[in-house]
Protein backbone atom coordinates (compact mmCIF):
# COMPACT_ATOMS: atom_id res chain seq x y z
CA UNK A 1 0.00 0.00 0.00
CA UNK A 2 1.13 3.53 -0.67
CA UNK A 3 3.48 2.37 -3.43
CA UNK A 4 4.68 5.46 -5.28
CA UNK A 5 6.32 3.44 -8.05
CA UNK A 6 3.29 1.29 -8.96
CA UNK A 7 1.76 2.09 -12.33
CA UNK A 8 -1.98 1.83 -12.80
CA UNK A 9 -4.38 3.75 -14.95
CA UNK A 10 -6.81 5.25 -12.45
CA UNK A 11 -8.64 7.94 -14.36
CA UNK A 12 -12.22 7.42 -13.16
CA UNK A 13 -13.19 9.67 -10.23
CA UNK A 14 -14.73 7.72 -7.36
CA UNK A 15 -14.93 10.24 -4.57
CA UNK A 16 -14.04 13.87 -3.80
CA UNK A 17 -13.69 15.02 -0.19
CA UNK A 18 -12.13 18.29 0.86
CA UNK A 19 -9.00 18.50 -1.27
CA UNK A 20 -8.68 14.72 -1.82
CA UNK A 21 -9.65 13.07 -5.09
CA UNK A 22 -9.99 9.28 -5.13
CA UNK A 23 -9.76 7.61 -8.54
CA UNK A 24 -9.91 4.07 -9.88
CA UNK A 25 -9.43 2.40 -13.25
CA UNK A 26 -11.30 0.02 -15.56
CA UNK A 27 -13.30 -2.62 -13.63
CA UNK A 28 -12.63 -0.64 -10.42
CA UNK A 29 -8.96 -1.64 -10.63
CA UNK A 30 -6.70 0.09 -8.14
CA UNK A 31 -7.15 3.15 -5.96
CA UNK A 32 -5.16 6.36 -6.26
CA UNK A 33 -5.51 9.21 -3.77
CA UNK A 34 -4.55 12.67 -5.04
CA UNK A 35 -4.11 15.71 -2.86
CA UNK A 36 -5.49 18.40 -5.19
CA UNK A 37 -3.59 21.16 -3.35
CA UNK A 38 -0.09 19.64 -3.43
CA UNK A 39 -0.66 17.50 -6.52
CA UNK A 40 0.84 14.47 -4.74
CA UNK A 41 -0.70 11.14 -5.77
CA UNK A 42 -0.46 7.92 -3.76
CA UNK A 43 -1.28 4.48 -5.10
CA UNK A 44 -3.21 2.81 -2.29
CA UNK A 45 -3.56 -0.57 -3.99
CA UNK A 46 -3.63 -2.11 -7.45
CA UNK A 47 -6.12 -4.99 -7.16
CA UNK A 48 -9.19 -5.31 -9.39
CA UNK A 49 -12.48 -4.40 -7.69
CA UNK A 50 -11.12 -2.20 -4.89
CA UNK A 51 -12.50 1.03 -6.35
CA UNK A 52 -16.12 -0.07 -6.09
CA UNK A 53 -17.81 1.97 -3.32
CA UNK A 54 -14.48 3.18 -1.87
CA UNK A 55 -14.63 6.62 -0.26
CA UNK A 56 -12.76 9.14 1.91
CA UNK A 57 -14.00 9.39 5.52
CA UNK A 58 -15.83 12.60 6.46
CA UNK A 59 -12.89 13.74 8.60
CA UNK A 60 -10.46 13.21 5.66
CA UNK A 61 -8.33 10.81 7.75
CA UNK A 62 -9.01 7.53 5.96
CA UNK A 63 -9.83 5.96 2.64
CA UNK A 64 -12.40 3.23 3.34
CA UNK A 65 -12.33 0.25 0.98
CA UNK A 66 -12.03 -3.50 0.75
CA UNK A 67 -9.44 -5.56 -1.01
CA UNK A 68 -9.48 -8.98 -2.65
CA UNK A 69 -7.28 -12.05 -2.75
CA UNK A 70 -7.98 -14.19 -5.79
CA UNK A 71 -7.21 -17.88 -5.26
CA UNK A 72 -7.88 -20.95 -7.42
CA UNK A 73 -10.62 -21.96 -4.96
CA UNK A 74 -12.32 -18.54 -4.93
CA UNK A 75 -12.02 -14.96 -3.77
CA UNK A 76 -11.34 -13.75 -0.24
CA UNK A 77 -12.03 -10.21 1.00
CA UNK A 78 -10.65 -7.90 3.69
CA UNK A 79 -12.04 -4.59 5.03
CA UNK A 80 -9.36 -1.89 4.91
CA UNK A 81 -8.60 1.66 6.01
CA UNK A 82 -5.86 3.67 4.34
CA UNK A 83 -4.49 6.11 6.93
CA UNK A 84 -3.85 9.24 4.82
CA UNK A 85 -1.46 10.90 7.29
CA UNK A 86 0.67 7.78 7.77
CA UNK A 87 0.40 6.62 4.16
CA UNK A 88 -0.38 3.03 5.11
CA UNK A 89 -3.26 0.58 4.91
CA UNK A 90 -4.70 -1.01 8.04
CA UNK A 91 -6.61 -4.31 7.77
CA UNK A 92 -9.74 -4.54 9.94
CA UNK A 93 -10.29 -8.28 9.66
CA UNK A 94 -8.66 -11.48 8.46
CA UNK A 95 -9.25 -12.75 4.93
CA UNK A 96 -12.88 -13.87 4.68
CA UNK A 97 -15.26 -15.04 1.94
CA UNK A 98 -17.25 -11.82 2.57
CA UNK A 99 -16.20 -8.46 4.00
CA UNK A 100 -17.72 -4.99 3.77
CA UNK A 101 -16.57 -1.43 3.20
CA UNK A 102 -15.83 0.17 6.60
CA UNK A 103 -17.27 3.44 7.89
CA UNK A 104 -15.60 5.83 10.37
CA UNK A 105 -17.37 8.17 12.84
CA UNK A 106 -15.79 11.54 13.72
CA UNK A 107 -14.82 10.19 17.17
CA UNK A 108 -12.84 7.39 15.52
CA UNK A 109 -15.29 4.51 15.99
CA UNK A 110 -15.20 2.14 13.04
CA UNK A 111 -17.97 -0.11 11.70
CA UNK A 112 -17.40 -2.94 9.23
CA UNK A 113 -18.75 -6.37 8.37
CA UNK A 114 -17.10 -9.75 8.14
CA UNK A 115 -19.36 -12.52 6.90
CA UNK A 116 -22.72 -12.03 8.62
CA UNK A 117 -21.23 -10.09 11.56
CA UNK A 118 -21.21 -6.35 12.16
CA UNK A 119 -18.16 -5.22 14.15
CA UNK A 120 -17.74 -1.82 15.80
CA UNK A 121 -14.36 -0.84 17.24
CA UNK A 122 -12.86 2.21 18.86
CA UNK A 123 -10.07 4.14 17.13
CA UNK A 124 -7.54 1.76 18.72
CA UNK A 125 -9.34 -1.15 16.98
CA UNK A 126 -10.67 -2.61 20.26
CA UNK A 127 -14.02 -4.35 19.77
CA UNK A 128 -16.94 -2.41 21.28
CA UNK A 129 -19.96 -4.15 19.71
CA UNK A 130 -20.61 -7.24 17.65
CA UNK A 131 -23.92 -8.25 16.08
CA UNK A 132 -24.93 -11.29 14.04
CA UNK A 133 -26.97 -9.77 11.21
CA UNK A 134 -28.14 -13.11 9.78
CA UNK A 135 -26.91 -12.09 6.32
CA UNK A 136 -23.96 -10.26 4.76
CA UNK A 137 -24.06 -6.48 4.31
CA UNK A 138 -21.46 -4.80 2.13
CA UNK A 139 -22.20 -1.12 2.87
CA UNK A 140 -22.74 0.16 6.41
CA UNK A 141 -22.53 3.70 7.74
CA UNK A 142 -21.98 4.85 11.30
CA UNK A 143 -23.68 8.01 12.55
CA UNK A 144 -21.70 11.12 13.52
CA UNK A 145 -22.30 10.39 17.22
CA UNK A 146 -21.16 6.79 16.75
CA UNK A 147 -24.36 5.45 18.30
CA UNK A 148 -26.25 4.15 15.25
CA UNK A 149 -25.50 2.09 12.17
CA UNK A 150 -27.53 2.22 8.95
CA UNK A 151 -27.48 -0.89 6.77
CA UNK A 152 -29.58 -3.28 4.68
CA UNK A 153 -31.71 -5.97 6.25
CA UNK A 154 -32.28 -9.37 4.66
CA UNK A 155 -35.18 -7.95 2.59
CA UNK A 156 -33.00 -5.16 1.11
CA UNK A 157 -34.65 -2.47 3.21
CA UNK A 158 -32.64 0.15 5.12
CA UNK A 159 -32.49 -0.41 8.85
CA UNK A 160 -31.05 1.80 11.59
CA UNK A 161 -29.49 -0.25 14.39
CA UNK A 162 -28.99 1.42 17.79
CA UNK A 163 -25.72 0.11 19.19
CA UNK A 164 -26.56 0.52 22.90
CA UNK A 165 -29.73 -1.57 22.70
CA UNK A 166 -29.37 -3.62 19.51
CA UNK A 167 -32.83 -2.42 18.42
CA UNK A 168 -33.48 -2.12 14.69
CA UNK A 169 -35.89 0.20 12.92
CA UNK A 170 -36.78 -0.14 9.23
CA UNK A 171 -36.68 3.36 7.69
CA UNK A 172 -37.23 2.61 3.99
CA UNK A 173 -40.63 1.89 2.51
CA UNK A 174 -39.72 0.43 -0.86
CA UNK A 175 -40.04 -2.96 -2.45
CA UNK A 176 -36.43 -3.82 -1.63
CA UNK A 177 -33.24 -3.07 -3.53
CA UNK A 178 -32.39 -0.18 -1.20
CA UNK A 179 -28.66 0.35 -0.65
CA UNK A 180 -25.84 2.78 0.13
CA UNK A 181 -27.12 4.47 3.31
CA UNK A 182 -25.27 7.62 4.43
CA UNK A 183 -26.05 9.76 7.47
CA UNK A 184 -26.10 13.54 7.03
CA UNK A 185 -23.23 15.19 8.95
CA UNK A 186 -25.49 16.01 11.92
CA UNK A 187 -26.94 12.50 11.91
CA UNK A 188 -30.57 13.64 11.83
CA UNK A 189 -31.19 12.56 8.22
CA UNK A 190 -30.34 9.51 6.19
CA UNK A 191 -29.75 9.29 2.44
CA UNK A 192 -29.96 6.00 0.53
CA UNK A 193 -30.72 4.67 -2.94
CA UNK A 194 -34.09 3.04 -3.57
Amino acid sequence: AGKADAVIRADTPVYLSGHYLLTTGDRHTGLVLTDTVSGKSTVICTERGVGCYAFVSADNRFVCYKTFQRLPAGVLQKSMLFDIAKGESVPLNDWSPLAGIPSVAPDGRIACTTGNRLLVTDQGFRLLHEFDLGHHVDLVTISADGERIALNDGKEQIVVLTLSTGSRQVVSKGDGNCFGPQFAPGGERLLFCD
